[in-house]
């Protein structure tokens, strides 16, 4: 491989040219004799054919020849079969973007198409789970007076919380990204020190991304999944997009909710003609 050159010994147990396998290992032991050509396309060495004989003196320069040939014939396959696997990387690398923008908008058209709080934190959950496919996904707001995490909505097919369950904001991955005010996962919960279970679940890997808005935490998402690793690196970035569209929603509903309230409140304390 390192010169692009083939190799042969007929006695490996006396070669000095090169420093050969250990002869105590496995099936080096049986080892005597000892080709090896390299597999080329393009100039480039892709790797090594060889071959093997338990007997000193097996073979000759007519089986290098041989083995040559050989080589040159399944040099170009693996080359166009790795290109293959390339490509189909590449389009699956794309169509998995493609989701996850699918995603972001379809939250964003939800941000915008409604003021009711509740309403709106149920559907975003729901598009996220479809989108994404993780195995849980749950929307917790800030209770700064109660210092909890209350579960305002969820989707997904782990075994559920009730509706306004809630988590101190001290326990778990949850509140350690409350806290930290950015994203915090762990590739495998049974190994995560700071990983608490709330109930019990299948969970293997969890990720948590604040929704944060002129450096308040208004709500996190919490997101579960079966598989060790689940979340890769696109993912987030595209989670976190979403809960920066989130964090202005959120603001507007509340604000909106709050107006709501001024008004009756001083509908209420009108005088009566």
């Amino acid at each position: 491989v390192e010169r692009g050159l083939p190799f042969l010994s007929n006695d490996t147990w006396t070669e000095t040219r090169v420093q050969p396998a250990a002869r105590d290992i496995g099936t080096n032991q049986q080892i005597r004799s000892y080709i090896a050509v390299p597999l080329r396309t393009g100039g480039r060495v892709l790797g090594s054919l060889s071959v093997e004989s338990d007997q000193p003196n097996a073979f000759t320069y007519e089986d290098v020849d041989l083995l040559e040939a050989v080589a040159a014939q399944i040099g170009g396959p693996i080359a166009s079969t790795r290109l293959y696997q390339e490509a189909q990387r590449l389009a699956e690398q794309v169509k998995r973007r493609n989701e996850h923008l699918t995603v972001l908008n379809s939250v964003a058209r939800i941000a915008v198409s409604t003021l009711d709080l509740e309403r709106m934190l149920a559907a975003v959950t729901v598009q996220i789970k479809q989108g994404f496919g993780y195995g849980h996904v749950e929307l917790y707001t800030v209770d700064d007076d109660g210092g909890a995490l209350v579960l305002a909505a969820q989707a997904g097919t782990f075994r559920p919380n009730e509706i306004g369950y809630r988590i101190a904001l001290t326990r778990g991955l949850l509140g350690k990204a409350y806290r930290a005010g950015h994203t915090v996962h762990a590739d495998d919960v049974l190994t995560d020190p700071d990983y608490l279970a709330e109930t019990p679940r299948e969970t293997r890997s969890q990720l948590c991304v604040p929704i944060v808005a002129n450096t308040r935490v208004l709500a996190l998402l919490n997101l579960e999944s079966r598989q060790v690793a689940a979340f890769t690196g696109e993912g987030v970035a595209v989670l976190e997009t979403a809960a920066d569209v989130l964090a202005s929603a959120i603001e507007n509903a509340r604000l909106y909710q709050r107006a709501q309230e001024a008004d009756m409140e001083k509908a209420s304390e009108a005088p009566t003609p």
